[in-house]
């Protein structure tokens, strides 16, 4: 989410030391470039889309919270958040993510381009998260990318009608071809050319074409919207989920014969209450082809996403409920597995058959038109969807976080006799008296709350939150940097109150549309207040909740500080208290500075206490902006040795860095070695050792100047021990070798020999032992007494190697024969084939 700051804070930031006499050496100037975030180690909004490294270790997230994270996979440890420029709205937004061929670096891009500034692809180092070069596009907003297999080109599924972009990983001119509709799905066939989709039923295929690209062929699809692509292993088919359903109201799954460009196959689900199965990917060992994405069935009255597992080419279909939002992209992991991504904020590992457990979201379930409930005070609210993590009841006046909606509480109105609303729920085009409301493209209206005296409307959308009067005209319209989810109206008019996809609730001021303050609250029931000039109050721990982003002048990256580091100057509950009775957070400020000058221990001031004015506030106290510390060493690192050594940099301001403060699981520890970058100007390298116990860790690592600390770096420490040393060789025995003379050995050492004698060949009544050595073996009676196998074996033995065990003949002489009796009951002479042949071809067992 994303609060812009007012012209006074900037006016008062830029007049304070905190950004001017505090400006870095390459930091560039910050101008108004400053955005209050939200930071919750998880995504606070929908993942659009994942990457695996070549290697599996590391999965790369795209998100709308307008950043990207870099997972370890195997224990989903959070190792480095990605961030880029951003602006107002969706502005920063990230919808695609692809690792290099070789995992050292990962890209990202989304909708990071407008009016002001060119369309770009950012690449940042996979390893410690350092951003390392910028491509400039030259239109369209990123919906999807695909790093080529030969890491040459970066393929870019773009908005709006100008369709695919392959762009050389280096720079330099891009091969583009238009779409009539945006472009959304891409792939890539084993022998490096690609297919891309686009909402105009189209799937394009392309090849290299020496240093550029070139369509070769063009595939028709019967639904008009495929949205994503997979390809099996073998490259011999690929798969197509669509964002729409069949004219009978099936969803659909496509393969495609890669050779021919026709329909193989299609699988048709009827079972499927609403939606598509827009998301499709094919396992590594080619025998399972999942599909998800918004369809889903209902469990009561509770949606549940679902995924659809099956099996190639046999046609088999297991279906599981898999989250209770959205799944927006997956990839194949391994052999039989897949990550899964959500619009609630979270990922998982799947299995390609087999139990799944749904993913849990990483923020409170704010779905829902009438989750959103206002009381007679408009500070006391209960939010989250009854359905899956329950009402949750917070007081702004009293601070207080309750389980449960609580009483007087009212829904959204949403009907009146004299004004009528339609197709607004989730739908791209409402209309107000028959007329219909102007929408952006691919604008869906979420949620719609009438005012107390059905004056007007407020209407909540993917993009925008927006008043309209009885006509349907606009009074205001606002940018909001997450889907609004859900809206209410204070029973005096006065408050618009709404819920967002990324977990907050807001309060704007109903005459004008003006942002009056921000409330989030964690699943683990931490909660921070603030409003648009970053004047806050938290629950114990939850400062870090917040902080403030800014894009860099100089265009080489982004910087971010919690808004705990400015606690002394912006941690102000009386604040916080005025702002929803003033409905002006800059007069709320006012009031409380001057209440703070009069009695500094004082409460709020009474009722009838003389109005007060705002007015910026003139010279504020001097801050010092926190130093910046760059960890140039990989963030994950194994090791069999004790010492961690570190390379960093770092960009102070006025008062430099003094020392590096290390912790190892929280706890500080001395350095072993330390020696400082020259400069702290960013480019500068230094270096640090850090003796680390015998066992896998977290390291945070801080710069420090004076009494202000950096933003933490963490790193993953993972101690292997050391491989045990070969054991020496054995030495040769000194004693000589013993010969047994021929004449004792027969009577001796042969009385032991049992245990090295031939063992009875199964299915010849112990008749026949196998052959030993020279002698044959045939009756009893001709058995020689002693086989030469018997004999010992020439070197002492520890112990003897026990025997195989026998495996039954496969020749047919070994076969018993029947002999049936003479008429005078006696039996006849055995044959000859009734002896086993002790012939060592019939003999030996196998």
């Amino acid at each position: 989410m994303t609060i812009h700051l007012s012209n006074s804070l900037f006016r008062r930031l830029l007049s304070s030391a905190v950004l001017v006499a505090a400006l870095l050496p390459g930091m560039g100037t910050l101008a108004a470039d400053l955005h209050l975030r939200v930071e919750a180690v998880n995504h606070t909004a929908a993942v659009r889309r994942i990457a695996l490294s070549p290697d599996e270790t590391l999965l790369a997230t795209a998100g709308d919270d307008k950043t990207a994270r870099i997972w370890q996979v195997a224990d989903r440890r959070l190792l480095a958040t990605l961030r880029v420029p951003i602006g107002e709205g969706d502005v920063g937004r990230l919808y695609g993510a692809a690792f290099s061929p070789d995992g050292k670096a990962v890209a990202v891009a989304g909708t990071q381009g407008d009016s002001r500034s060119p369309h770009r692809i950012d690449v940042f180092d996979a390893g410690n998260g350092a951003h390392l070069r910028t491509l400039a596009l030259d239109a369209g907003n990123v919906v999807r990318l695909l790093w080529t297999r030969n890491g040459r080109d970066l393929a870019a599924c773009l908005a709006g009608g100008n369709g695919i972009r392959i762009q050389p990983a280096s720079g330099g001119p891009a091969f583009s071809d238009s779409f009539a509709q945006p472009c959304f799905g891409l792939a890539e066939l084993p022998d490096g050319s690609l297919l891309a989709s686009g909402f105009d039923g189209k799937i394009r295929h392309y090849r290299p074409d020496g240093a550029s690209w070139t369509r070769v062929r063009q595939i028709d699809t019967e639904i008009a919207d495929p949205q994503s692509l997979a390809v099996s292993p073998d490259g011999r088919h690929f798969a197509v989920g669509y964002r729409s359903r069949l004219p009978s109201r099936e969803v659909a799954i496509d393969v495609f014969d890669t050779a021919k460009g026709t329909l193989a196959r299609r699988f048709a689900f009827s079972d499927l209450r609403g939606g598509s199965l827009g998301s499709v990917a094919w396992s590594r060992d080619g025998r399972t082809l999942a599909a998800s994405g918004r369809a889903s069935d209902s469990d009561g009255y509770r949606l549940r996403m679902i995924l659809k597992r099956i099996t190639w080419p046999q046609g088999s279909v297991s279906t599981d409920f898999v989250a209770t939002d959205t799944i927006q992209d997956m990839v194949p992991l391994g052999q039989d597995r897949f990550v899964v991504a959500s619009s609630n904020g979270s990922w998982a590992v799947v299995p390609a058959s087999g139990a799944v457990a749904p993913l849990g979201a990483s923020v409170i379930d704010l779905r829902g038109p009438d989750n959103l409930k206002v009381g007679d005070d408009p500070g006391v609210v209960s939010f989250g969807s009854a359905a899956w993590s329950g009402a949750t009841q917070f007081s702004v006046r009293a601070r207080e976080l309750q389980s449960g909606e609580g009483s007087g509480l009212a829904a959204p109105k949403r009907f009146s006799f004299g004004l009528s609303i339609e197709r607004w729920e989730n739908e791209y085009q409402p209309s107000i008296a028959g007329r219909p409301v102007p929408m952006a493209p691919l604008e869906l209206s979420r949620a719609v709350a009438l005012l107390p005296d059905d004056g007007g409307l407020v209407l909540g959308t993917s993009r925008t939150l927006r008043r309209l009067d009885r006509q349907g005209q606009q009074r205001w319209s606002v940018r909001t940097g997450s889907e609004v989810s859900s809206v209410n109206v204070s029973r005096d008019g006065r408050v618009v109150i709404g819920a967002q996809m990324d977990g907050t609730i807001g309060w704007w001021r109903a005459d004008d549309g003006k942002p009056l303050l921000t409330l989030f609250v964690t699943i683990d029931g931490k909660w921070v207040l603030w409003t648009p000039d970053g004047y806050y109050d938290a629950a114990a721990g939850a400062e870090s909740l917040i902080g403030w982003h800014v894009n860099r002048a100089d265009g080489k990256g982004v910087d971010f500080f919690s808004i705990g580091k400015f606690r002394d100057k912006y941690h102000r509950p009386d604040v916080i208290d005025r702002v929803l009775e003033l409905r002006d957070p800059q007069l709320a400020l006012a009031q409380a500075d001057q209440q703070r000058r009069a009695q500094p221990d004082a409460g709020p001031p009474p009722d009838d206490s003389p109005p007060v004015v705002a007015a910026p506030v003139a010279d504020p106290q001097v801050q010092m902006l926190p130093p910046v510390v760059s960890v140039i060493t990989q963030r994950m690192l194994r090791s069999s040795e004790r010492t961690m050594r570190i390379e960093f940099s770092l960009r102070a301001g006025q008062q430099p860095v003094d020392t590096m403060v290390v912790r190892v699981d929280g706890r500080p520890v001395e350095l072993a070695s330390i020696a400082m970058p020259a400069r702290q100007d960013g480019e500068a390298i230094g270096r640090l050792q850090v003796t680390m116990p015998e066992r896998s860790a977290e390291v945070t690592v801080m710069g420090q100047a004076g009494s202000v600390y950096s933003e933490p770096v963490y790193l993953s420490w993972n101690w292997r021990p050391p491989a045990p040393p070969a054991p020496a060789p054995a030495a040769p025995s000194a004693a000589p070798r013993v010969t047994t003379p021929a004449a004792p050995v027969a009577a001796a050492p042969v009385a032991a020999a049992p245990a090295v004698a031939a063992t009875a060949v199964p299915g010849t009544g112990g008749r026949c032992a196998g052959r030993c050595g020279a002698g044959r073996c045939g009756s009893a009676s001709r058995r020689p007494a002693v086989p030469p196998c018997a004999m010992p074996p020439p070197f002492p033995r520890q112990s003897p190697a026990p025997p195989r065990p026998p495996r039954r003949p496969r020749h047919r002489a070994l076969l018993r024969v029947r002999r049936l009796p003479h008429r005078d009951g006696r039996l006849p002479p055995p044959r000859r084939s009734d002896r086993p042949a002790c012939r060592s071809r019939l003999c030996r067992t196998r």
